[in-house]
């Protein structure tokens, strides 16, 4: 892998934002739904935050 190939890796995966919610705190009192508009980090916020949490992904047929 070239140096340039590296560089191009690097800045396909986005940087974490912190956010406000914090969803592991809300996962102790009860479950959830997590809806929003497409390319918002719904996704990205629950591998970020819940690593070792059992998720449903209700398209996923």
């Amino acid at each position: 892998m070239t140096k340039h190939m590296a560089n191009e890796l690097k800045q396909e995966i986005p940087p974490y934002i912190e956010r406000i919610l914090d969803p592991t705190e809300l996962l102790n009192k009860k479950s959830y739904f997590l809806l929003g508009p497409r390319q918002t980090g719904k996704t990205f916020l629950i591998r970020h935050r819940l690593e070792n949490t059992r998720v449903y992904d209700l398209l996923d047929t």
